[in-house]
């Protein structure tokens, strides 16, 4: 099997929509070392505080 790396990177998703958030949680998960998710904007400055993630996908609205 070869590595892209993509075992390493942390990714937050911040979504209030919660079959959004945890379906694309669930697709994430078997690609990225971590997902962490949140509901909502608050939410999601915890966690990014706590965890740091290389990556954060939200939406505007």
């Amino acid at each position: 099997m070869v590595h892209s790396g993509l075992d390493r990177l942390s990714v937050m998703i911040v979504e209030d929509d919660k079959p959004s958030r945890l379906g694309l949680a669930m697709a994430l998960e078997v690609r990225v070392g971590s997902v962490v998710h949140a509901g909502n904007g608050c939410d999601g400055l915890s966690l990014f505080a706590d965890h740091a993630p290389d990556v954060v996908i939200t939406d505007i609205r």
